[in-house]
């Protein structure tokens, strides 16, 4: 041990020995040669004219230098046996870590879950698996770069740990999803205390390059159960719990219960059925008009989607819709009905126009005004009697800079945008100032909700005075009653949709309606009762 810290190089080490064994012949040699009679000359000339003694002599080189050499070839082993454990070891930490994270990663939870299952469960304190899961997380990496992205994740990554401590597992399925084992949970009070602190503790802001990346989530939580056989059967259920927690707005959480399940199933029926209907003739167009608020005159129809399910009948888009979404068919079913609207706008009359709904993500991708343009000539269909609606959220802080050349194009063609939701929704106000659109639409039911009963009008005057300052006509949504109608012609908006402009129609049945008249020419508060006005 003295010799290792001193010669720490293995090839000396192995010299220095051999030279120390090579060293004991001539000294054998010398002691078997000494007499008391013979004097040092008589030695020194046995060693002179000895062969042995010569070889004896240079033994201690010779044998220095073959224990080098054996000490060199075992210093490359040992040199070649640290590299390829290194490397094993690099690979189990890749094949078992999250790159960007550190954590550990779905094989090594996969793993541990079943050394958990393994060690038998514990029914009083069953193990819990939390679902994590961050809200926009994609919006971030699209509208401010992956290394935003990479940052809330890290930081993230510090609060889970620095919250659940050494008694809880932190791992990353990978994107914005992690999880938590917690071996040997307490019960479901306790549970929850502990998800509510860890929102807290989460689910706040983090700096990055001097501005402040707002972060929440929703979290699913599951119990494991003698029952379980893999990782992906408690995955599962806390899955359907966190579906359920992202019905609820803002940082939420939800324990799994057996309803989830056949929610599940129907589900899967519900996305089975719209595939189906994607293929053959299942969805259609319904179209409501939108009435002039002067004139009365109908001379644009907007596009509702329908769907009749084959066994639960007609299913409405709040419905459906979110599924879509979820099951990855809504740019699909979005290409569908673009594509069904203009051609049914083209056998319209041609002063007839169509509004059709586009979901922000459908805009953003690229070369969708290209895609509208197409469109338009293969039908053979003015850009004119186009008008595109979309979210607020286009115009957000998030998709603003990602809509803007979408809409430029788009009125670049001569078709018109819209952007619904206005008042309410996250909305970028320099953004619809520089979008330029052409029309902005605003429910009055909402804003009666929002602003409370007798006080919509005095909102409703402001967002359409705002509205004006910009260039942007006003269509107001919900106008059902012929009260709702004389507060949108006293509010000055240029078009109204709601049950007072009338109900929708099938395609073919689009122009035939062209105008409201008063009915029977009586009144009920200050306006005339409505009708519709067929002509052929």
């Amino acid at each position: 041990m003295m010799l290792n810290s001193f010669l720490p190089d293995m090839q000396g080490r192995y010299a220095i020995a051999g030279s120390a064994i090579g060293a004991l012949a001539p000294l054998t040699l010398v002691v078997g040669a000494w007499a008391p009679s013979a004097s040092a000359s008589d030695i020194a000339l046995t060693v002179a004219t000895c062969a042995v003694w010569g070889a004896a002599l240079a033994s201690p080189l010779l044998l220095g230098g073959m224990f080098a050499l054996a000490g060199r070839a075992q210093s490359r082993l040992r040199a070649e046996l640290q590299s390829e454990r290194a490397g094993t070891d690099q690979l189990r930490h890749t094949a078992y870590h999250d790159a960007v994270t550190g954590l550990r990663n779905r094989h090594a939870l996969s793993e541990d879950v079943s050394a958990i299952m393994a060690a038998g469960l514990d029914l009083e304190r069953r193990p819990a698996m939390l679902l994590l899961d961050l809200d926009r997380f994609k919006v971030i990496n699209d509208t401010m770069g992956h290394h935003a992205g990479d940052e809330v994740l890290l930081a993230i990554t510090r609060r889970l740990k620095a919250h659940c401590g050494e008694s809880r597992s932190v791992y990353r399925l990978g994107g914005d999803e992690f999880v938590i084992i917690w071996d040997g949970a307490p019960g479901r009070g306790e549970v929850e205390e502990f998800v509510l602190a860890l929102q807290a503790a989460v689910f706040r802001p983090v700096r990055h390059a001097g501005a402040e990346i707002d972060t929440s989530g929703s979290i699913g939580i599951a119990f494991m159960t003698p029952a379980d056989e893999t990782v992906s059967t408690v995955l599962k259920r806390a899955d359907l719990a966190l579906y359920q927690a992202k019905e609820t707005s803002g940082p939420s959480h939800c324990f799994f219960t057996l309803d989830m399940d056949e929610d599940l199933q129907l589900r899967r029926q519900f996305e089975h059925s719209m595939r189906m209907a994607l293929a053959g003739d299942g969805f259609r167009l319904d179209y409501r008009p939108v009435a002039d608020a002067v004139s009365l005159d109908t001379r644009l129809y907007e596009a509702c989607l329908r769907w009749t399910h084959p066994e639960h009948g007609d299913v409405a888009p709040t419905l459906f819709l979110p599924l879509a979404r979820e099951a990855g068919l809504i740019t699909q079913i979005d290409r569908w009905m673009l594509r069904k609207a203009i051609s049914d706008a083209s056998m319209w009359p041609e002063d007839i126009a169509v509004l059709i709904p586009v979901s922000t993500r459908k805009l953003i991708k690229p070369g969708f005004s290209e895609q509208i343009r197409r469109l338009l000539a293969e039908f053979d269909v003015a850009p004119e009697r186009l008008t595109l609606s979309v979210t607020s959220d286009a115009l957000g802080a998030g998709f603003a800079p990602l809509a803007q050349p979408a809409i430029d194009g788009l009125r670049g063609l001569g078709v018109s945008v819209s952007v619904s939701g206005f008042g309410l929704g996250e909305i970028n106000l320099a953004a619809l100032q520089e979008a330029g659109v052409d029309e902005v639409r605003i429910d009055m039911e909402q804003m009666r909700q929002f602003a409370g009963e007798g006080r919509e009008e005095n909102l409703l005057q402001l967002l359409v005075g705002f509205a004006g300052s910009l260039g942007a006509g006003v269509t107001l949504e919900g106008i059902d009653t012929e009260a709702d109608l004389a507060a949108a012609r006293r509010l000055g908006v240029a078009r109204f949709q709601g049950g007072a402009a009338g109900v929708p129609l099938p395609a073919m049945q689009v122009g035939l309606t062209r105008r409201l008249v008063p009915l029977n020419g009586s009144r009920i508060g200050g306006m005339p009762r409505l009708r519709l006005a067929v002509s052929c």
